[in-house]
């Protein structure tokens, strides 16, 4: 893949030749049509001129003019007649030759028609211009080589300096776009030179154009931070959970080693206990993981309420302990995994926070034009204060003396981010009422 310069580069430079071929091929086209036209116009200026000197000649000599008078303006050597670039020669209209610039020129203006014309005598390419003014034929003629030759010295006047200020404009067009790109490269330089553990905000002066770039850059390095921090603090937080219920195994087990086989169903079972709460607490920390990385978010499809309740309730043990009421016939599109699992987290919190074999009371309602959906599930526990509700939604935060992994309202409140709900806890008399409140698009308001 070519660099940004190259393309850069390789573009300005093809637009550039491409632009100033075309631009000079016209120019160069309109150029010798304007010679042409301009040698013609001298060629009829001469041709016009001896006529008006003739007619100043009194009448009677050039009916007197001999024959051979012609060579009284050949003595000249046929080089030195072309000083002037023009040939021209005057008869009558009977053919009587006047006056001619040259003895040799005569087969070149024989039966030359009036006006402008161009023949060819002896391998030479003539231009030639005949004026008739009453009896005399004045014709007047340069060869075409002398035009191209006159031709290719003004292009080599003109073209020269083009081609120069065209090779300048394309050094100063690389050396302008190396320039401008400067900032890039020195903003490469210092990413190349940082440590891997360095992710402190880049803070080089840039132009205007680079200035988002660097932002988005900034964002972008905080953000990994963030997550590098909350990576940290998650495997530091999970590796101190899971010590818990591993230490109460392995001590579960060597005692049930060391007791009889009839007292030592009790410590297994303890054991069995632990092996339970720290696969739940693996799962959680599974769905956890996945939601850090973005990953936890399933495609979102049309599915009832009822049978996302019916699929957060399956693997609850309590299910005697569980008052559900509401329209579970509402369809929602939403990604209905996460959602059964936050459900299901705050039903396990409800259960395990509420006293005795009270039930647990899970809701569910709509608004009047069916826009938002509120899953509500209360409890009868102690409650939280203002300052627990707030830190009830951090990882591994337990209250009181719950037992579970502290990952459920976390994972919940990470849930709603993902899908576009929010959570809110609210005091009961007596417990806690944690809401789900989802918001339904207008199109998706219809019942079973």
């Amino acid at each position: 893949m070519k660099s940004i310069q190259s393309r850069l580069l390789l573009t300005l430079l093809l637009s550039f030749v491409i632009v100033w071929s075309a631009m000079s091929t016209w120019l160069l086209i309109d150029l010798q049509g304007q010679l042409k036209r301009t040698l013609d116009q001298r060629l009829a200026a001469s041709a016009r001129m001896v006529a008006g000197l003739i007619e100043q000649v009194p009448e009677q000599l050039p009916a007197q003019l001999p024959a051979q008078t012609g060579t009284l303006l050949s003595s000249q050597s046929h080089a030195d007649s072309w000083l002037d670039g023009v040939a021209c020669q005057v008869r009558r209209r009977d053919g009587q030759l006047l006056l001619q610039t040259n003895i040799d020129l005569e087969p070149v203006f024989v039966d030359a028609a009036p006006g402008f014309s161009e023949t060819t005598v002896q391998g030479v390419d003539w231009r030639l211009f005949t004026y008739v003014q009453g009896d005399i034929v004045i014709t007047t003629a340069d060869r075409i080589q002398e035009r191209q030759l006159l031709y290719k010295g003004v292009l080599t006047a003109v073209g020269g300096p083009v081609l120069i200020a065209l090779i300048a404009m394309l050094y100063a067009t690389w050396w302008g776009t190396r320039r401008g790109l400067r900032p890039l490269y020195q903003l490469r330089e210092v990413l190349a030179a940082r440590s891997a553990k360095d992710l402190s905000p880049v803070t080089l002066q840039m132009p205007i154009e680079l200035q988002p770039l660097q932002r988005s850059l900034n964002q972008l390095l905080e953000r990994i931070e963030r997550l590098i921090a909350r990576e940290k603090r998650f495997t530091s937080d999970a590796a101190h959970e899971l010590r818990t219920p591993l230490t109460a195994i392995k001590t579960n087990v060597q005692l049930a080693q060391r007791l009889p086989p009839e007292q030592a169903s009790d410590v297994l079972q303890d054991a069995e206990a632990s092996i339970s709460r720290m696969q739940r607490m693996t799962e959680q920390l599974m769905v956890l993981a996945r939601l850090d990385a973005e990953q936890g978010v399933s495609q979102r499809r049309d599915i009832l309420i009822q049978d996302i309740v019916s699929d957060a309730v399956m693997d609850i043990d309590s299910l005697t302990r569980l008052d559900i009421r509401g329209d579970l016939r509402v369809a929602v599109k939403t990604a209905p995994e996460l959602l059964s699992i936050a459900l299901r987290n705050l039903i396990e919190n409800a259960l395990n926070y509420s006293t005795g074999n009270v039930e647990v009371e899970v809701s569910v309602a709509h608004t009047a034009h069916a826009t938002m959906v509120t899953f509500s599930v209360a409890d009868t526990g102690p409650g939280l204060s203002d300052s627990e509700k707030t830190l009830a939604r951090s990882r591994f935060w337990r209250g009181g003396q719950g037992q579970g992994s502290g990952l459920g309202l976390s994972i919940t409140q990470q849930i709603c981010v993902h899908l576009g709900a929010t959570l809110e806890l609210h005091d009961a008399a007596p417990g806690l009422v944690a809401r789900i409140k989802l918001p339904i698009a207008p199109n998706q308001n219809g019942r079973a």
